[in-house]
C-alpha cells in the first residue's frame, strides 16, 4: 500500500540505525545473489610493527588498545573481495594508501539521504577498509588522515542494538532478508545464512577494529584532529557498551585534550556522560559549559532541543537522587528514571526486585516493558510484559501508553513477516492484534479523548477494509487512506480544540477528491486556543500549496500566497523550502515577478541549513526559477550540481537539465531519469519527453509507449488526481499515520504527509 497506517518510531538514538540495516541487508541480498563465499579465507598476518609505549596519552591508549586486530572484511562475499582487489594488490604504501583515502573521502562525501541506499557506495566503502587494513597487515603505519577515515567508517557498523538477537532492528533485517530471498533476490538459504553472517561479522568485529584504530592514532599522531575525532567516537562507544565509568573518562580527555576548542558538541556529550554516571556535580560543570559555548545561526533550533533535553535530563537525576527506595511506587518511578538517564544495568536490578515481590502489581510489568524496549528494543519481550499486566491492575496512562506502543511494534516485527510470507494467512494474526488494540484504546480514552477517538476510528477502518484489500493494488491503499480520513468532519465538531484532529481534518482535506472542500480547507480559520497553532498554520499553508498543484488552481495559489506574504520567514528547513516554493510559484504562475528575490534568498538559506533531500528540492526549484528569471546559465549549473551531487536521487533535475540541453544530448539525459529515484510522475514524464523525440511507429517508439502504460496502470499514488507536471509541478512524498513510543517522548500520534513539491521546465518540443 502506499501509505503507512502504522509506523514504529523507537527512539531517535537507535532508529537512526534503521536505514542502516535495511540498506545494508539490500546489498547484502544482491551481492549474495551473485556469489557468496562457501568458506572463510585464510586471515591476514596481523600488525608486526613494535608499539611504542610513551606520548601523552600512554595510559589512555593502553586502556583502550585491543591490540592487532584481523582485518574486518576476512570474511566478506566474493564481490567484496573482487571490488577491492584492485587496492589490495598494490604494491607502494604510498599508493595504497591514496587509493584508499580516496575511495572513503568518496564514500563519506556521498551527498543523498544515506549513502549506503546504493550497492556500489557500500561495495565501495568496503574496498576502501579493506585497502586500509592492508597496510596496516603489511605492517606499514598509514597517515593519519586515513587512520581518521578507518575509524569514522567502522563506527557505520558501530551498532550494539543490532547485535541482541530480539532486538527490533535485528527483526526488521530478518525480514529484509526473508523478502529478499522470497523475491528470488537470494536464490538459495544458503545464501541467505551467508549473508547474514557476514552482516554479523561487521557489527561485532567493529567496535574492537574502532577501538584499535583511535589507539593507533593517539600513540603515532597524538596532536592530529582526527585522533581527538577517534577519542570521542571511542568515548561514544564506551557508553553504548555501558562501560560508564570508561565512558566519562574519555570524554573528559577529550575536553582536556581540545581544551579552548572544545565545541558545543564536546561539551554536551561529556554532559550526557556525568549524567549517565549519575554525577550531578560534574553534569552541573559540564552542562555550564555546554550553555556557555557560542551557537551558529544556522544551528540555534537545534542546539535549543540539545540544551533543553540535556536540562530535562538533569532534572531526572534530581528527582531520582531524591527518592527513598522500599516502595513500590517510588521504585518504579525510580527504575523509568534510570532508564531515562540510560542507565537499564540499574533498572533492571530494581525490576529483578519488583518482580520478585510484587509480581501481582500490572505496573511492575509496565516496567518490565519499558525495561525491555530501553535495554534491547525488544518489542516481543515487551508484548510478555504487557500480557502479565492486562489481568492485573492498575491500568493507568502509562500502561496504556506502552501496550498501544508495544502493539505497533508486535505488528512490525511478528505480522510483516508473516504477511510477507502468506498474505492470506497472516490476515487472522492482523485481526487478533487489532482486537487487542481497540480493547486499549478503549481504556485510553479516559486519558486522551480525542486522541483515542482518531485511534479507534483509524482501527475499525483499517479493520474491515484489510481483509478486502489486495495490499499491492495501490488503488486500494488509495481507497483505505480515504475511508480512515473520512470521520474528519465529525471529529472536528467533537473536539475543535484538539491540535492531532485538527491535523487530521487538513490531512484529509489533502486526500479528498473534491475540490471544494480541498479549497474549504485553505480558507479554514483554527480556533483560537488550538494547541500547537504554529505549527499547525505551517502544516494548513503547505497543504494549501500542495492543493493548488493537485487541482491546477491559481485561486487557492493565490490565497496562500496572501497568507505567506504577511508572515515572517520560518526559521525551520523543511517551513522554509515550502515558503520559498509557494513565492517561487507565485512568480512562475501568477507573474508575481517582484516575489522572485524572497523566493532565492530563502531557498539559499535552506541549502545552508537544510538536510540533504531539501537541499536537492531547493537547488532543482531555484534554477526552475532562475531560468524562468532569464538566468539560464546558472540554473543550469544547478541542475549539473543536483545531478552530480546526489546520485540516485536526482530525476527531475535531470529532466530540467534535458530540458536546457542540446538535442542531441537530451535524450541521454532523459534515460537517466529511471535510474535516479524517480516518482511514477516523473518517470511518466520523463519517457513522455523521449516519446516526442522518437520517430513515429520506430520499435524505440513502441517499447517506450509501452513502458508508459505500464506506468499509467499504477494509477496515481496518493494524490485524489493525476499530477503530470503539465501546470510547472510534480509532488512526491510519503504519508504517515501512526503511533510511536519512547520513554523520553511517551506515546505520540504520528499525522501527517512528508510531499515535495519539484518544479519542472516546459518541453519546447510540446506542441
Amino acid at each position: 500500500m502506499a501509505g503507512h497506517v502504522y509506523v514504529v518510531r523507537p527512539r531517535s538514538c537507535l532508529f537512526r540505525h534503521v536505514r542502516l540495516l535495511v540498506s545494508a541487508s539490500v546489498v547484502v541480498a544482491c551481492a549474495c545473489g551473485l556469489a557468496c563465499r562457501s568458506q572463510t579465507p585464510p586471515t591476514p598476518p596481523p600488525e608486526a610493527r613494535p608499539e611504542a609505549t610513551a606520548g601523552p596519552y600512554a595510559d589512555l591508549v593502553a586502556s583502550i588498545d585491543p591490540g592487532p586486530q584481523p582485518p574486518l572484511v576476512t570474511a566478506a562475499p566474493d564481490w567484496v573481495i573482487k571490488i577491492a582487489r584492485p587496492g589490495l594488490q598494490l604494491d607502494d604504501p604510498a599508493k595504497l594508501d591514496a587509493y584508499a583515502t580516496s575511495l572513503l573521502e568518496a564514500w563519506q562525501g556521498r551527498d543523498h539521504a544515506s549513502p549506503l541506499m546504493q550497492v556500489d557506495a557500500f561495495a565501495g566503502l568496503l574496498a576502501a577498509i579493506a585497502a586500509g587494513e592492508a597496510l596496516l597487515a603489511r605492517d606499514e603505519l598509514p597517515s593519519a588522515e586515513l587512520l581518521g577515515l578507518l575509524e569514522r567508517a567502522y563506527g557505520i557498523f558501530d551498532v550494539p542494538e543490532l547485535n541482541r538477537p530480539n532486538s527490533f532492528l535485528r527483526q526488521i533485517f530478518s525480514t529484509m532478508m526473508t523478502v529478499a530471498a522470497q523475491a528470488k533476490v537470494l536464490s538459495e538459504q544458503q545464501q541467505v545464512a551467508q549473508g547474514v553472517e557476514f552482516f554479523d561479522r561487521l557489527l561485532s568485529q567493529a567496535p574492537v577494529n574502532r577501538r584499535r584504530v583511535a589507539a593507533l592514532l593517539l600513540r603515532h599522531y597524538p596532536e592530529s584532529e582526527a585522533a581527538t575525532v577517534a577519542l570521542q567516537g571511542v568515548a561514544d562507544d564506551f557508553a553504548q557498551a555501558r562501560d560508564y565509568t570508561k565512558s566519562l573518562q574519555l570524554h573528559q580527555q577529550v575536553v582536556e585534550k581540545l581544551g579552548t576548542q572544545a565545541t558545543f558538541a564536546h561539551w554536551s556529550r561529556y554532559t550526557r556522560a556525568c549524567l549517565a554516571a549519575l554525577d550531578g556535580a560534574c553534569a552541573d560543570r559540564a552542562l555550564s559549559q555546554t550553555q556557555a559555548q557560542p551557537v551558529p545561526e544556522n544551528r540555534a533550533t537545534k542546539r535549543r532541543e540539545s540544551l533543553d533535553n540535556l536540562v530535562k535530563q538533569r532534572g531526572h537525576l534530581t528527582e531520582y537522587q531524591g527518592l527513598t527506595p522500599g516502595t513500590l511506587d517510588q521504585d518504579v518511578r525510580r527504575a523509568e528514571l534510570l532508564l531515562l538517564l540510560g542507565r537499564d544495568d540499574l533498572a533492571g536490578e530494581i525490576l529483578k526486585t519488583l518482580q520478585q515481590q510484587q509480581s501481582q502489581d500490572a505496573r511492575v510489568w509496565v516496567l518490565a516493558g519499558q525495561y525491555e524496549l530501553s535495554h534491547n528494543l525488544d518489542f516481543t519481550a515487551a508484548a510478555k510484559a504487557i500480557d502479565r499486566a492486562r489481568p492485573l491492575t492498575p491500568h493507568n496512562e502509562t500502561y496504556y501508553e506502552v501496550a498501544l506502543g508495544t502493539i505497533v511494534g508486535v505488528f512490525m516485527g511478528d505480522v510483516v513477516p508473516q504477511l510477507a510470507r502468506d498474505p492470506d494467512a497472516a490476515k487472522p494474526l492482523v485481526m487478533r492484534v487489532l482486537d487487542t488494540a481497540l480493547q486499549d484504546v478503549a481504556g485510553y480514552a479516559k486519558f486522551h479523548p480525542d486522541r483515542a477517538a482518531i485511534l479507534t476510528e483509524v482501527i475499525t477502518r483499517a479493520r474491515s477494509e484489510i481483509p478486502k484489500g489486495d495490499q499491492k493494488d495501490d488503488r486500494w491503499g488509495r481507497q483505505l487512506i480515504e475511508k480512515i480520513l473520512a470521520p474528519a468532519d465529525d471529529l472536528l465538531t467533537k473536539f475543535p480544540e484538539s491540535a492531532e484532529v485538527q491535523r487530521f481534518a487538513i490531512l484529509a482535506a489533502r486526500f479528498s477528491g473534491q475540490k471544494p472542500r480541498a479549497r474549504a480547507e485553505v480558507r479554514r480559520k483554527l480556533p483560537a486556543q488550538v494547541g500547537e497553532r504554529e505549527n499547525l498554520l505551517h502544516t494548513q499553508q503547505k497543504t494549501g500549496l500542495d492543493l493548488a498543484i493537485i487541482w491546477q488552481d491559481p485561486n487557492i495559489l493565490a490565497e496562500v500566497v496572501g497568507v505567506v506574504q504577511t508572515r515572517e520567514p520560518p526559521q525551520a528547513p523543511a517551513e522554509l523550502l515550502a515558503y520559498a516554493d509557494t513565492l517561487a510559484l507565485a512568480v512562475l504562475k501568477l507573474d508575481q515577478a517582484a516575489l522572485a528575490s524572497r523566493a532565492i534568498e530563502a531557498y539559499n538559506r535552506v541549502l545552508d541549513l537544510g538536510k540533504t533531500e531539501l537541499r536537492l528540492v531547493a537547488l532543482n526549484n531555484l534554477a526552475v526559477l532562475l531560468a524562468h528569471t532569464g538566468d539560464t546559465a546558472t540554473a543550469k549549473k544547478h541542475f549539473e550540481t543536483a545531478a552530480g551531487h546526489f546520485p540516485g536521487k536526482a530525476a527531475v533535475p535531470l529532466i530540467n537539465l534535458a530540458t536546457l540541453a542540446r538535442p542531441s544530448e537530451q535524450v541521454g539525459l532523459l534515460l537517466g531519469v529511471s535510474n535516479n529515484g524517480p516518482s511514477v510522475q516523473a518517470e511518466k514524464l520523463a519517457w513522455s519527453r523521449v516519446l516526442q523525440r522518437l520517430a513515429p511507429g520506430s520499435s524505440e517508439q513502441r517499447q517506450v509507449q509501452a513502458r508508459l502504460d505500464e506506468l499509467a496502470a499504477k494509477g496515481k499514488g496518493l494524490l485524489p488526481r493525476e499530477v503530470d507536471g503539465s501546470w510547472g509541478a510534480l509532488l512526491s512524498g510519503t504519508f504517515d499515520l501512526g503511533l510511536s513510543y519512547s520513554l523520553s517522548k511517551r506515546l505520540e500520534l504520528n499525522l501527517k504527509v512528508d510531499s515535495y513539491v519539484w518544479f519542472v521546465l516546459p518541453d519546447p518540443n510540446s506542441e
